[in-house]
């Protein structure tokens, strides 16, 4: 019996790939829930300072929060968390 290891590789190479993909995605999916929970937690210091920013960045909602997450890249959520910090750090 002939070991074909072309396709032994091929598929060790297959199996790399989805593992790899699988493992990207759920990391996604916990930025996202991190992410959904910080927004509403800022959210929540916007209502007990009397900040009053408005606007869908600014919800309770958390799952609006993770579902828009999972739209954009890390940067983009990054830096629209940040904004949202420094808003809050600037009202008194």
């Amino acid at each position: 019996m002939r070991i074909n290891f072309k396709n032994y590789t091929a598929l060790a190479i297959a199996f790399g790939i989805g593992a790899f993909a699988v493992i990207q995605s759920a990391a996604a999916q916990d930025n996202c829930a991190w992410y959904a929970l910080n927004s509403a937690k800022q959210q929540q210091v916007n209502l007990q300072k009397n900040c009053g920013f408005k606007g869908d960045e600014w919800s309770k909602n958390v799952r609006e929060h993770r579902a828009w997450c999972e739209t954009v890249a890390p940067e983009v959520w990054q830096k629209k968390m940040d904004m949202r910090q420094k808003a809050l750090d600037g009202c008194k």
